[in-house]
């Protein structure tokens, strides 16, 4: 009988709480629509303070992860910080030596 009584009253899971509150065809109050509205406020500004705080690493020249690497040089994102860096830097002495 525990069992039984644990599967009645068990809670929603989180990632379900959270599915249901940012779909836009599920209903919802008012309290549900704020907390949509704030959830994707504070996604987009994780995602910009991210961005920052790579972009901020990079002109430090700290070493950059190909997966991070992308936020700063779109064109290549294999390369770490460094090595980009490193390439530019003999482009430009080879250019200028010759």
């Amino acid at each position: 009988m525990s069992d039984q009584v644990n599967k009645e009253y068990q809670a929603t899971p989180a990632a379900t709480l959270e599915q249901q509150i940012m779909d836009p065809n599920f209903p919802k109050n008012e309290r549900e629509w704020w907390a949509a509205d704030r959830i994707e406020q504070l996604e987009a500004d994780n995602t910009r303070l991210r961005i920052e705080n790579i972009q901020m690493r990079a002109a430090l020249g700290y070493a950059i992860c190909a997966e991070d690497e992308r936020h700063i040089i779109p064109s290549n994102p294999f390369k770490c910080g460094v090595c980009h860096a490193r390439s530019v830097r003999a482009i430009l002495f080879r250019h200028n030596d010759g």
